[in-house]
């Protein structure tokens, strides 16, 4: 028996159409296992949709998708000239706004919650952090404004230039061997570069005010930042976002730069209908964010949660609420909540629900390849744990408590009935504690604000705030505090009025060396004993300019006459108070000044003969007067002209007052004193073509300078202060001691500092014809 063999083309088509049969009869049985079980098919994918949508992450994973946002706004001002300028954003006309030619010292910074809704990086918080203001200001309020800053930048100048003179004026009479020098001379610097900048804006002000076409624009900057607890730390990192313009009555609409949601954040899902209408959602279950009373506070938090039957807790601003699913029902803003209804119109208004749920869908991709860089991160050491709702509500009541205590109302972690990690106290007198406990103490970094709004931030210890700040509304201090929250050892104080101090504290008060600067009182750096200045402890070397003043008690002394001899002498003692000396005291004597007359009446014999001694030995000399107040003072200086007529040395002449207090009361006053000194000082001053110094005693200035007119005080000051500190007044010349002792006089020599270096006292005080 014969058969035909196939080909190999034939037995290839043979297989080809066995093939699809078999596919056709397997495919024929899974759809008539379909059609017979379809209804299996679709109860699968509705119990799939309804577990994604309605069994929640767990806490820590939604905890994850809140971030914490600082806000910074202010107005940018343009001229049609072109000239910009930034002024702080500000609700009111009835204060000067802050002005900078750069946005950064002048953003209002507010806080909130928010939380990110997609993987392009969106996130939903309140619209409080715009603070409320417009998108443009009026031209009229601009206008109003910008006045109010003219004003102010004047008033500001005037001070810096108060403060930058009597900078110059320490400049030009201490070196660096005197105590605080390098401190002050870097304080004028920054006066210095202060006057400049304020000039800048004063001058771009008044060009702007009169400009035709004024424009001031909102300007927003905002940083998110995320945190989690990593290795006992709080890891924070930081983002740049934008406003998108999406906003709602109570909710705006932000966006990272990087338009990527951060790899350590979570995503909540916004429906397109609000979740709490439906009738098994239930509405608000719980909310999460950030518990905030001030900016300070979110340094030492992370997020929490808490349950909306715990009435006590503080809302936190921006966050979101949460049903019993886990699914957003609401946003907290402007102290209520705002139903999803709201939430679900902000993110998709402007946004197709389809385009959003794929190009969500996309980003996710696209987050496995790239993630978006943190442009700052930071690390916060903990000294305990920080415990939050992450266990589950089960364990609720033994790791995070809202509880009455006996001093007042705590919220935060705890943990065998003690406060420990982070919690915030609100104390029964009304002063609020927020940051780390450990053992139910304030340990690690934390925030205080007392009743009276004071505002305490620093390192805890036991208790107690060891170093740290306290910020008022008028002033800043940042140093040593004690644990009854006074000003303990170093410390700079800073406020409003312009006053400045660098320097040692003890019990609240300015206690030990410390640097003073006010508008009101010359630079005083030296030593402070509870909260006064008591002067300046000079450092004296043989650099220092000294001199000497001499009358009659220098040659007869009881019934025995000395003579002077004005080519040895040298200071060898500078008295019996205790002195800060650099080497050993043996300075030359460069200025000697001769009293030549009293009154109208008294003249001093031995004069002349001094006079041209110290002359002829190469030293600097000037006659000086003493001032009475028996005799009229043009008779006094008539006399005084006539009897150093043509020896009045190469000094300007000098008029010593010391009246007693009843010397004083008995001639009519102070006003009258004044007057008579002027008088006397006007006549030898057009005489002889020399200013004259006047000199005083520290108790003078301290009870009389005060009032004197300002005709008196434009004379320079010669200071008897019998101290081991220098007198703080302007001067030319400080008496440090009556009983100094120097080399070619016998006895006791009245010792003399001339306050500044060798080459301003020949630049200033030698007569040049």
């Amino acid at each position: 028996m014969s058969h035909k063999r196939r080909s190999p083309i034939g037995k290839q088509i043979l297989r080809s159409r066995r093939l699809r049969r078999r596919v056709r009869r397997k495919v024929g049985a899974r759809l008539t296992w379909c059609r017979r079980y379809w209804w299996a098919v679709l109860a699968v994918l509705l119990f799939s949709l309804c577990a994604w949508v309605f069994i929640p992450n767990g806490l820590q994973r939604q905890l994850k998708g809140v971030a914490l946002i600082e806000a910074e706004v202010c107005y940018r001002v343009t001229s049609s000239e072109g000239d910009t300028l930034y002024i702080e954003g500000t609700t009111t006309d009835s204060i000067a706004p802050k002005v900078d030619v750069r946005p950064d010292s002048i953003y209002k910074k507010t806080t909130a919650t928010g939380f990110f809704v997609s993987n392009a990086g969106h996130l939903v918080t309140t619209r409080r952090l715009q603070a409320r203001l417009p998108e443009k200001l009026p031209n009229e309020t601009l206008q109003v404004r910008l006045q109010m800053l003219a004003k102010a930048l004047k008033a500001e100048m005037s001070k810096q230039k108060i403060l930058r003179r009597e900078l110059d004026n320490y400049a030009h009479s201490h070196t660096v061997v005197d105590g605080g020098y390098n401190n002050v001379m870097t304080l004028r610097d920054s006066i210095i570069r202060r006057q400049v900048k304020t000039d800048l804006l004063l001058q771009l002000v008044l060009k702007m005010l009169p400009s035709k076409h004024l424009a001031a624009k909102r300007v927003e900057n905002y940083r998110i930042t995320t945190k989690q607890e990593v290795e006992n730390s709080i890891v924070a990192r930081h983002y740049k976002a934008h406003y998108t313009g999406d906003q709602t009555a109570h909710l705006i609409l932000l966006q990272l730069d990087a338009e990527r949601l951060p790899k350590e954040a979570h995503r909540f899902v916004i429906y397109r209908f609000n979740p709490q209408a439906w009738a098994f959602g239930q509405g608000a279950h719980y909310f999460l964010g950030y518990q905030l009373m001030t900016p300070e506070e979110a340094s030492t938090a992370l997020p929490d949660a808490a349950k909306t039957t715990q009435p006590n807790l503080t809302l936190a601003e921006g966050g979101p609420m949460l049903n019993q699913f886990g699914q957003v029902c609401g946003v907290v803003g402007f102290g209520k909540t705002n139903v999803g209804d709201e939430l679900s119109q902000l993110f998709y208004s402007n946004h197709s629900y389809l385009l959003s749920v794929f190009d969500n869908w996309l980003k996710g991709i696209d987050l496995w390849f790239r993630q978006p860089r943190a442009f700052a991160t930071d690390s916060l050491r903990l000294t305990a744990p920080l415990l939050t709702n992450v266990a589950g509500w089960q364990q609720l009541a033994d790791r995070y408590v809202v509880r009455s205590l006996a001093d007042g109302h705590y919220t935060g972690s705890f943990l065998n009935g003690v406060r420990v990690g982070s919690g915030r106290m609100q104390y029964a007198d009304g002063s609020v504690y927020a940051g780390q406990w450990l053992k139910d103490k304030r340990e690690g970094l934390g925030v205080y604000i007392d009743k009276r709004g004071r505002i305490y931030t620093g390192q805890w210890k036991a208790d107690t705030l060891y170093q740290g700040s306290c910020r008022t509304e008028s002033d800043f201090y940042v140093g040593g505090i004690d644990k009854t929250f006074r000003r303990t050892g170093f410390g700079v104080f800073t406020n409003e009025q312009g006053d400045y101090y660098e320097g040692l504290w003890r019990k609240g008060k300015r206690n030990g060396f410390g640097i003073g600067l006010s508008l009101h009182h010359i630079v005083r750096a030296g030593i402070w004993r509870k909260g006064r200045f008591l002067g300046e402890q000079m450092v004296y070397n043989a650099d220092r300019v000294y001199g000497i003043d001499i009358s009659r008690h220098q040659h007869e002394q009881g019934k025995q006459r000395f003579s002077i001899d004005f080519s040895q002498l040298r200071i060898t003692s500078l008295g019996t108070l205790p002195r800060k000396v650099k080497g050993k005291i043996n300075y030359p004597v460069t200025f000697v000044y001769v009293k030549a007359t009293e009154g109208t009446t008294l003249y001093n014999k031995y004069y002349k003969s001094d006079l041209e001694s110290a002359l002829q030995n190469g030293l600097h000399a000037g006659a000086y007067h003493f001032f009475s107040t028996h005799t009229p003072p043009t008779e006094q200086a008539t006399f005084f002209l006539k009897q150093t007529h043509g020896k009045r040395g190469d000094l300007a002449p000098m008029l010593d007052v010391e009246p007693s207090h009843k010397q004083i009361e008995r001639i009519g006053g102070r006003d009258v004193l004044f007057n008579r000194m002027l008088q006397w000082l006007h006549i030898v001053e057009l005489r002889t073509g020399r200013r004259p110094v006047l000199y005083v005693s520290q108790l003078f200035v301290n009870d009389y300078l005060s009032y004197a007119p300002e005709s008196l005080l434009k004379y320079k000051m010669w200071i008897a202060r019998y101290s081991e500190y220098k007198p703080y007044v302007h001067l030319e010349y400080w008496q440090l001691t009556p009983e100094g002792r120097v080399r070619g006089i016998h006895g006791e020599v009245d010792i003399n500092i001339f306050n500044g270096s060798k080459a301003q006292f020949l630049k200033k005080m030698v007569h040049t014809p």
